[in-house]
């Protein structure tokens, strides 16, 4: 049997871990919710009341991997770099709470809009800058509603 994280439902790993820790083989406990599994020949699956509710709890993303792999493949390369990081100040659609497009590639569970306060952006770019050596970064969110003015803000206070 194998069990499947849903990406989004990151809160749902821990509990996932500290479960095949303890009992590497499943029995009659089910995994917690956010995990699908097969039980019975059905493929069941919990919701998690979560999804990252809490988004601004998140933090900023760890890059430290992947920068020390890049370093010990060719370190001369590495320290050259014009350093683009990718960050996500936000998940979810507002738009698509209210209306949710035909076109869309968001299921309805991820659909929630929340977003980390601009302030928590800019001080998250200030620890990612220094960290990584860059002043470029890349929003990857699907769609935001922080107004123009805030983003603005940011970059004037960066």
């Amino acid at each position: 049997d194998m069990n499947v994280v849903l990406l989004a439902l990151v809160l749902s790993v821990p509990p996932l871990k500290l479960n095949v820790a303890v009992s590497p083989v499943a029995g009659d406990e089910e995994p917690p919710a956010g995990v699908a599994y097969r039980k019975d020949n059905a493929i069941r699956f919990t919701p998690t009341p979560h999804l990252f509710a809490e988004f601004h709890k998140t933090g900023p993303p760890d890059y430290d991997d992947y920068f020390e792999l890049l370093d010990q493949l060719d370190p001369q390369r590495s320290q050259s770099l014009n350093r683009i990081l990718l960050y996500e100040g936000s998940r979810g659609c507002w738009w698509g709470e209210k209306h949710h497009c035909t076109f869309c590639g968001l299921n309805a569970q991820a659909m929630e809009f929340r977003a980390k306060a601009p302030a928590q952006v800019f001080e998250e770019f200030t620890v990612l800058s220094s960290r990584y050596n860059t002043t470029r970064f890349r929003f990857v969110d699907n769609i935001t509603r922080t107004p123009v003015i805030s983003l603005r803000a940011i970059i004037l206070l960066y």
